[in-house]
Formats: C-alpha cells, structure tokens, sequence
C-alpha cells in the first residue's frame, strides 16, 4: 500500500510537470485588432489563443491615443521589447519579444494608423512556439501516466 502511494505521488508529479512543459510548447497566437469607429476614435482588441483557435484572453481598449516602444528586463533572456498602447481608460502591453526590428516595425504600422485616417483597420500578429517544450512535456506525462496506471501483479 505504500508502495502505490509512492508511485500515485510520483506519477502524478510528473503528469502535472508534462502538462505543464506542454502548455509552454503548444502554439499560442497574440493579436491586436484595431479599427477606427470614427474619425478620431480607435478602439482595439488584444486577445490570446491557444492552438490558433482557442480564446484564453480577450482585452478591449477604448480609444487609443498613443503607442511607443518599451524596454525591460526578463530574467532568462535579457533585454525584451514590447509596444505600449496607451487608451483612454486603460493601457496594454503588445509583444513582448526579443525582436527588435519587429516591434520596431509593428509600431511603425500603429503610428501609420494613428496617422492615416484612410486606414479602417490594423491587425499585428505574434506566435509563439515551442516544440521542444511540447516533446519533453509529452515525454514527463506519459511517464507519469503510466506510473500512474501501473500495478505489480
């Protein structure tokens, strides 16, 4: 009876640790939809999906007013950039990336559609992958599971 306790605790650890592994390597999509209402007024969307289709996060910002590039610090990579939309009751934060050259022309775009009031609409893209992570997490929950599922006859 110990010994399947053990074996529970330890197959489950792994399990949670491959689900986990898996959640970092699957695709995710982050969009930021913008369309200009009226003449001077542009309201945009930023939303998260998981496997291209799933909708995890859907975030509104009523009236955009500015955008600009920011830069900060993460822990593993260094140095990451993202786009600073600022609204009329909120702000958002778009990208995220290590990419330089792609935020700068992601806010290129934005400041040609703040500028441009011929332009109805502007969607910016990110995806993000990682089929190592996806492999490994497999890998931990399959191991898991059958520690799980496993009985000594």
């Amino acid at each position: 009876m110990k010994q399947r306790f053990y074996s529970v605790l330890f197959g489950g650890t792994l399990s949670i640790i491959g689900l986990l592994f898996v959640w970092e390597g699957i695709p995710h999509t982050y969009s930021v939809a913008c369309e200009r209402t009226a003449k001077e007024r542009i309201d945009c969307r930023i939303q998260e999906r998981f496997l291209w289709w799933i909708l995890i996060k859907n975030t509104s910002l009523k009236h955009l007013q500015s955008v600009r590039m920011g830069k900060g610090k993460n822990a593993y990579d260094g140095t990451v950039y993202f786009l600073y939309l600022r609204g009329e009751s909120n702000n958002l934060i778009f990208g995220n990336t290590l990419d330089f050259e792609k935020i700068q022309e992601n806010l290129l775009k934005v400041q040609q559609f703040l500028k441009n009031s011929k332009m109805h609409s502007l969607l910016l893209q990110r995806y993000e992958v990682n089929f190592i992570f996806a492999i490994v997490g497999f890998s931990f929950g399959a191991l898991g599971f059958g520690t799980l599922i496993y009985r000594e006859r």
